[in-house]
């Protein structure tokens, strides 16, 4: 009922019937996504496959690209970094005006909880936002018969997710 005692439109929906008809609708979305995540990577591979080889004939004509009549294929590079030792950058970072400028604006969620914890507050500085959700977990036993039909699978799943 809603605050003014009228009836909504879905109580006459059981419970029961809510739970079942969502767990329903997240394992077959859960399939749906291994299935896609497997031919996402697949196309992906697939396609590191095919970028290799215009590379190697690129590189073996001593080329930087080449256009085709379907499109235009030109050399490109990525840049990938990682810290390799933290304390070396760390010195590295004391004589710079603005060390922080080395990194990206993130806060660690595991930190901003912790420090809620302990002091009941959100850290100053922070846009901090809650959203309530309903968690649904399936009962023991259409837990059993899930991971049952996932053996095999290397993804074991935690029934407890909500995406």
């Amino acid at each position: 009922m809603s605050d003014d005692n009228t009836p909504h439109p879905n109580d006459h929906i059981p419970l029961d019937k809510l739970v079942r008809v969502f767990l329903a609708m997240r394992r077959k979305h859960e399939e749906k996504q291994r299935k896609d995540k497997i031919d996402a990577e697949t196309r992906k591979g697939n396609m590191r496959k095919i970028e290799n080889e215009l590379l190697r004939r690129a590189n073996e004509q001593g080329a930087e690209g080449f256009t085709t009549k379907y499109g235009t294929v030109y050399s490109d590079e990525d840049l990938h970094v990682s810290i390799a030792d933290e304390k070396i950058f760390r010195k590295f970072l004391e004589d710079d005006e603005d060390p922080f400028g080395w990194y990206t604006k993130r806060v660690r969620l595991e930190r901003v909880t912790e420090y809620m914890k302990d002091n009941e507050e959100f850290p100053p500085g922070l846009n901090v936002f809650r959203e309530k959700r309903m968690k649904i977990r399936a009962k023991a036993s259409t837990r059993g018969r899930k991971q049952a039909q996932q053996k095999g699978s290397n993804n074991a799943e935690d029934d407890s997710s909500d995406d």
